[in-house]
């Protein structure tokens, strides 16, 4: 029951193209950098605030529940090349709020 962004079926025994462009750079990305996809994050090794000498720097940090979500890399690319199959379409008529 799948379907693309333009509204037409998406057959069960289809990978979509999208979804093969964007695992193929995905893995690329991984290929060069192993772990880069999914880095380990450890809360406890932040660090806040550093002084060297007479100079003092204190870092934005995440806290709580959101702050190892904030960890995980964003790559505008791949969620281009995967949009046109995971946005939702609306049939018309609708209400969109903003």
């Amino acid at each position: 029951g799948a379907e693309d962004y333009e509204g037409l079926p998406i057959s069960d025994s289809t990978v979509p193209a999208e979804v093969k462009n964007a695992t193929a750079e995905a893995g690329y990305r991984e290929a060069l950098n192993p772990g880069s996809l999914s880095p380990d994050f450890v809360s406890a090794s932040l660090v806040k605030r550093e002084k060297v000498g007479p100079l003092e720097t204190e870092f934005a940090v995440s806290v709580g529940a959101d702050a190892a979500g904030s960890v995980r890399p964003v790559i505008s690319i791949i969620d281009e090349m995967i949009a046109p199959v995971l946005v939702a379409r609306y049939t018309l008529p609708a209400v969109f709020t903003v």
